[in-house]
């Protein structure tokens, strides 16, 4: 675990925002939630946060460190930052976005469930984080008169799955080495035909053995991590362009529109099309 530095009576706090030029602060009862983007080769100094981040990374990467510890955020990775922890952060060349959580330490009851994962830095990868992450962006940057209650709801939903993922990694115990390596592999070639025997490689172990480990860390099938992010993408391309949802189908990695259609309603409760027509910051000219 990570060494933990506190600040000299937290004179470093800062805003999660700190070194954006471009981002988005929503306070609902319970939370402070923020659309941040950092620019290309970002480097914030140390500093704090009088509340504890819970943050997830959805674009380019950013990594914190504490410490002599770096905890790497790329696209879809978890971390947080405990309250008054002093930190640095780091982005790529192309920068990051990123989505935080800052819960309110007074709002007790709420946080009880995951004050554990609050209290230390932790790393999490867990394929339903980005799409609940998603979700509660768009409620940021799209606001109607329901937005408090949504971003509210999903802050709660997203603490809630990040509250399970660690758990089950606590339970699991520590994860292989090899293990980073075949999540980050199947996060930047899923819309590929990627194999088991591809991955097993990657890890220096039988396709057997990669199978058990990766349900006992992630929580799903390497199949079904590969169909959420697919899914997950494909729904970030309806609802940020126009493209026609049968190309977003086939780039996505699905056989043709109908099979997509039938996926995503299963997991979405809605079809593509109802979704792109339902979204609220769509424009209708």
């Amino acid at each position: 675990m990570p060494a933990r530095q506190k600040d000299d009576g937290g004179r470093n706090a800062v805003p999660i925002s700190m070194g954006s030029p471009r981002f988005r602060t929503v306070e609902v009862p319970g939370f402070v939630v923020s659309d941040v983007w950092f620019p290309g080769g970002a480097v914030l100094p140390t500093h704090t946060h009088e509340r504890a981040v819970v943050a997830i990374c959805l674009t380019g990467r950013i990594d914190s460190r504490l410490g002599r510890h770096v905890l790497e955020g790329q696209p879809g990775v978890l971390w947080t930052e405990p309250a008054e922890d002093s930190h640095s952060n780091v982005t790529s060349v192309d920068g990051a976005r990123v989505l935080a959580i800052q819960p309110d330490p007074k709002r007790e009851h709420l946080l009880d469930p995951v004050r554990s994962l609050l209290e230390s830095p932790q790393r999490l990868h867990d394929v339903r984080l980005p799409t609940l992450a998603v979700g509660l962006r768009r409620w940021l940057t799209k606001p109607d008169p329901w937005s408090t209650l949504n971003v509210q709801a999903g802050a709660l939903e997203l603490l809630g799955e990040a509250g399970r993922a660690f758990h089950r990694a606590t339970r699991a115990g520590t994860p292989p080495p090899w293990l980073s390596r075949v999540v980050d592999l199947l996060s930047s070639r899923f819309r590929e035909c990627i194999t088991l025997e591809e991955l097993a490689r990657e890890a220096g172990v039988h396709p057997m053995h990669l199978t058990r480990v990766f349900r006992r860390f992630e929580g799903c099938s390497v199949g079904q991590a590969q169909r959420e992010l697919r899914l997950a993408w494909a729904e970030r391309m309806i609802r940020e362009s126009e493209e026609p949802i049968g190309r977003i189908a086939i780039r996505a990695g699905f056989a043709d529109q109908s099979h997509f259609t039938r996926v995503f309603r299963a997991s979405r409760g809605t079809t593509p099309g109802a979704l792109r027509r339902s979204d609220p910051g769509r424009r209708r000219d």
